[in-house]
């Protein structure tokens, strides 16, 4: 059997799969070759479709600073982009061997494993994962199910690294945190005003020197605070 192309009368050339039997004599001696072709142009022209496809997704995968796990339906990681180097310290062929259980840290694997084991949908979660170190990273999971194919269903897994955001998050509620506690006991009032200047906080000091509860200023406009002539 083989395959190649020939060329047409128009000069256009076509792929044709041929089937070569030797055709012998009595005494063994070939005589001639008979070979049938099959026109394959369609088939070849899919299969340069799917690898080109398949090329750029691969292209796309292995350049990511995301990292791309690809899970089969029986939870088995079946591929993990190289991105797992620079977000968890591992190869990809050690990220695939990872068990699920053991790369997610043990605070978070209640609330996320019953999410990663349910019925595939399309979902968006925070968690943190194991790095080789023996650290672990802020992680933000897209999961979405795919299509292969023979009908078999897969999971597509885009995993971000957000250790700066949730950095950044905590970094400001520590910053409100405090300037919660220095508002709250003070002795001089304390007020914060949207853009059209109605009141959104008051401190307690409000009590004391106003007679009115923070609660009761909330939603306040400061023009009917204010004196008339002020």
């Amino acid at each position: 059997e083989a395959e190649n192309q020939v060329v047409l009368s128009t000069g256009e050339t076509r792929w044709i799969a041929w089937t070569n039997r030797a055709l012998k004599d009595a005494e063994g001696r070939i005589k001639a070759i008979h070979s049938v072709g099959r026109d394959i142009q369609q088939r070849v022209e899919a299969e340069r479709r799917l690898q080109e496809s398949e090329a750029r997704y691969r292209f796309l995968a292995e350049n990511s600073t995301d990292l791309i796990l690809l899970v089969g339906e029986d939870g088995k990681r079946l591929y993990a982009s190289p991105a797992c180097r620079k977000l968890l310290g591992y190869e990809p062929e050690e990220t695939v061997a990872m068990r699920l259980t053991d790369a997610i840290h043990p605070d978070d694997a209640a609330r996320v494993l019953p999410i990663l084991f349910a019925e595939p949908t399309d979902t968006v979660f925070s968690y943190r994962m194991r790095r080789k170190s023996g650290g672990y990273v802020w992680v933000e999971t897209t999961g979405r199910t795919v299509q292969i194919a023979n009908g078999e269903r897969q999971r597509l897994i885009i995993v971000r690294d957000i250790e700066a955001r949730v950095a950044a998050e905590q970094r400001l509620k520590t910053s409100e945190a405090r300037y919660r506690l220095l508002a709250d006991h003070s002795t001089d009032m304390v007020f914060q005003l949207d853009r059209r200047l109605t009141c959104q906080y008051a401190s307690p000091a409000c009590q004391e020197i106003l007679g009115f509860s923070p609660d009761e200023l909330r939603g306040v406009e400061w023009r009917d605070a204010a004196h008339p002539e002020d």
